[in-house]
């Protein structure tokens, strides 16, 4: 069902998030009654692209192993942000997959305290 047979998810950097919930809250701090957002970046990505791209962007070779799908799990998983980029003038800064996993892997591999 989907152009690889790995299921496509959309992904979106932790900096987009925490900037969609900050938007979020002081939305809240206008008055009474709260809204419900989804936050996606229209990125969207197969397991296997996903997998790639890390491959690419650490050029580091990454073990996979090919699985069935979990029962239930939907091939295909998007968000529609449209309602927090109306509402709340949300947009990522990170709109390509290889940003994502680059700031990723530069945190996970800076040194630790």
């Amino acid at each position: 069902k989907t152009p690889d047979g790995t299921c496509r998810r959309e992904f979106v950097h932790v900096d987009d998030i925490a900037e969609a919930h900050v938007l979020a809250l002081e939305k809240l701090g206008d008055g009474p009654g709260s809204r419900a957002y989804n936050i996606g970046a229209g990125i969207v990505a197969s397991v296997s692209e996903v997998v790639d791209t890390v491959r690419k962007v650490t050029a580091t070779p990454v073990k996979s192993v090919d699985a069935p799908r979990r029962p239930g799990d939907p091939p295909v998983l998007e968000a529609d942000s449209a309602r927090i980029r109306a509402e709340l003038d949300w947009k990522p800064e990170y709109t390509a997959l290889e940003s994502i996993v680059e700031t990723a892997w530069r945190w996970a591999s800076a040194p630790k305290y």
